[in-house]
């Protein structure tokens, strides 16, 4: 789904520590608000306005507004995240509680690259391309 890939995208960005190792981390470049909008064209075509958090202790929480091809909200997504990241691939598990008060959560993983301070991408596995920006 768009809104795991884009957070996953937001899903976090590149290692802080200086070492060569790909360990997962936080990498404080991501920590702040975010706002993006994706577009999947699978059928149906949809579009999705994205806001994410992410906070330096590696929480954080993200919405999603899905619009259908004529502009018309379809629903609205929020979730509390857990995020990490390597080098090049931002992690964010999406935390969902069902009726029971079950948790459940799904995971997305996708590489990331930065474009600036201000910016970045999410590059799903699919090819599609979502570009974030700061607040």
């Amino acid at each position: 789904m768009k809104k795991l890939l884009l957070l996953s995208l937001i899903l976090i960005l590149s290692a802080c520590s200086g070492s060569d190792d790909d360990n997962e981390t936080i990498n404080q470049d991501f920590v702040g608000s975010w706002y993006g909008t994706s577009v999947d064209n699978s059928q149906p075509p949809m579009t999705e306005e994205i806001d994410i958090t992410f906070e330096s202790n590696g929480e954080g929480y993200s919405s999603f507004d899905r619009y259908d091809q004529d502009g018309n909200l379809i629903e609205s997504l929020n979730w509390e995240i857990t995020w990490s990241s390597t080098s090049n691939t931002i992690t964010i598990n999406y935390i969902d509680y069902g009726p029971d008060g079950q948790q459940y959560i799904d995971t997305q993983t996708n590489n990331y690259e930065f474009i600036d301070s201000e910016s970045f991408r999410f590059i799903e596995d699919d090819g599609d391309i979502t570009i974030m920006y700061r607040y």
